[in-house]
């Protein structure tokens, strides 16, 4: 039951609100409560100062947590990168203090919301409504206790200050205006539709053309070892390989909270799994029997080829520590790890490859020079297609396709290598704007807003325009009108209600963004940075702890 409940719980929290429960804690514990106001909680760590009001570790913590349980129970992999943890964090404590910001200012309005306009909220919250819609008093109670582990009085002070934040942040809103002159703009600028002819220069395909000597090379490194020097940091995964090990497991989980009888247990099997192993038992084996690596276990406890750092984020430092002091082959003694006991085998170890760059900057040099030569052709080549364009001529009369001729050096059925790269006339067909994006042509907000400011009267834009290459690089795109559709402002009146309810959310949002852009900038604000950076692997296979460890991620 208490399962089921727990469930209905957090579904019926993402839909409602995540500062929801962010309220039990600031108002209990956090700023704006009255423990602090009156020195009651001035022990405690603090992750955040606005103010002058402090938002407790505590209060951060639990969101943290509570986010995290949401987003992992909405995604199929287990855990979270480092890189994702952070940036949680980092939303964490900014959504703690734009809501602290919200209420310190509906205080100073003079906002308020009703003990009678409180119950009616709760009572038509999902969260505690039975199977026929109607308020259950028990599950209210037992949700509360036993799922936001807090009491009825302070649930229900908590929600009100939850409404007053909604109040204040829709009285900020509700300043967004939109007239019937802007509708009818924005249904026009909107609905119009262009197609465009376009063709896209890459250097890659003038780089077959590009040639350089080695006397050129030598003379462009010379002249640009700064360059070259940013082009190996940019390929060290390329160039400097880390060693990596590859092991096999038998896992003993200990969950966070469990007893010292559990703890005791466990470590007990990991080490009578260790001397099964001394004796000559195989690992596969005994991780098919014994692991309680789900991933894992079926396939012998075989777990992927890891860095370092790799296995320290998923496994934790004593087993990543463990595994990179052992050789191929070698088995390891009982690995205690934050999330259990593991007993591992290393299967395989890949050195690291280091390259210096003395070694490859001549390679690199060239591969600059020739990027940059055949750039330089790509744009010439543009520059060259835009002026024929605008003398009359389409682009399909100007890059006619080459017509497909086979080899008579090649047998009929040998493998044919792919072509190089030609630039070739496509169009866009019909389409609307998209905020800056042009089917085919990718995001580019200059380029989209040129497109569609081109009229049958003046098909033709004033420039080339540059672009980035998806895959690396820049890219030269010519283009012109092909066709226009205007908007049919028959159909307006019936769209124009559901267009101002759609431009109106964007400008609420932004006047709210706005807002708390403004007072932020005014606000006295103070964050723990523990918080937020002391989370690196590096840092704990040092040594070095978290003022706030990151939670376990995997519930």
């Amino acid at each position: 039951m208490l399962d089921k409940m727990r469930t209905q719980a957090q579904s019926a929290i993402v839909i409602l609100l995540f500062g929801f429960i962010i309220f039990v804690f600031v108002f209990s514990f956090g700023a704006g409560s009255a423990g602090f106001r009156s020195g009651g909680c001035s022990g405690m760590p603090v992750a955040a100062m606005v103010n002058g009001e402090p938002i407790t570790e505590d209060t951060f913590l639990f969101a943290f947590r509570t986010d995290l349980r949401n987003t992992l129970a909405n995604r199929k992999e287990r855990g979270l990168k480092r890189e994702e943890k952070l940036a949680m964090r980092q939303r964490v404590i900014e959504s703690l203090i734009e809501q602290t910001l919200l209420i310190q200012a509906a205080r100073e309005v003079g906002l308020r919301v009703s003990d009678e306009e409180r119950n009616a909220d709760i009572r038509k919250s999902p969260m505690f409504l039975d199977d026929n819609k109607r308020f259950d008093f028990s599950k209210y109670k037992l949700i509360i206790q036993r799922y936001f582990e807090t009491s009825p009085t302070v649930f229900e002070e908590m929600w009100r200050q939850q409404m007053l934040a909604q109040r204040m942040s829709g009285v900020i809103q509700e300043a967004a205006r939109v007239t019937d002159e802007e509708l009818e703009q924005s249904y026009r600028l909107h609905e119009s539709k262009v197609d465009v002819e376009y063709v896209r220069l890459s250097s890659a395909m003038f780089r077959q053309d590009a040639q350089a000597t080695d006397a050129e090379v030598a003379e462009f490194l010379g002249a640009n070892r700064a360059r070259v020097e940013a082009a190996y940091k940019e390929r060290d995964a390329q160039y400097n390989k880390p060693k990596k090990v590859q092991v096999a497991h038998v896992f003993f989980e200990t969950e966070q909270g469990a007893s010292e009888d559990v703890v005791a247990d466990r470590k007990e099997r990991a080490e009578l799994t260790h001397e099964d192993l001394v004796k000559g038992a195989e690992i596969a084996a005994q991780a098919k029997e014994y692991s309680q690596d789900d991933a894992t276990r079926e396939k012998g406890g075989e777990l992927p080829l890891m860095g370092r750092d790799e296995l320290t984020a998923r496994w934790g430092a004593p087993l990543a520590e463990a595994a990179f002091a052992l050789k191929e082959g070698e088995l390891s003694g009982v690995v205690k790890s934050d999330k259990g006991f593991h007993v591992f085998k290393v299967l395989k170890v890949v050195e690291a490859e280091i390259t210096p760059l003395e070694k490859v900057e001549q390679e690199l040099a060239r591969g600059l020079l020739l990027e940059e030569r055949a750039g330089a052709k790509a744009k010439a080549e543009a520059e060259r297609l835009f002026a024929e364009m605008k003398a009359g001529k389409t682009l399909e009369e100007l890059l006619p396709k080459p017509a497909e001729t086979a080899d008579p050096a090649q047998p009929a059925d040998a493998p044919k290598a792919p072509p190089a790269p030609k630039p070739q006339a496509r169009k866009t067909g019909l389409v609307a704007r998209m905020m800056g994006y042009l089917p085919q042509l990718g995001l580019d907000k200059a380029l989209a807003r040129a497109a569609f400011a081109l009229t049958k009267e003046q098909p033709y834009p004033e420039q080339v325009f540059e672009v980035d290459n998806p895959l690396g690089g820049k890219e030269y795109v010519v283009f012109r009108l092909a066709d226009r559709a205007e908007p049919d402002m028959g159909m307006f009146a019936q769209a124009k209600e559901d267009l101002r309810l759609e431009i109106l959310r964007g400008r609420r949002a932004a006047q709210l963004r706005t807002w708390l852009s403004d007072r932020l900038a005014q606000a006295r604000v103070e964050t723990n940075e523990s918080l937020l950076t002391d989370v690196d692997p590096q840092a704990i296979r040092q040594g070095r702890r978290p003022s706030a460890p990151m939670p376990v991620d995997d519930y």
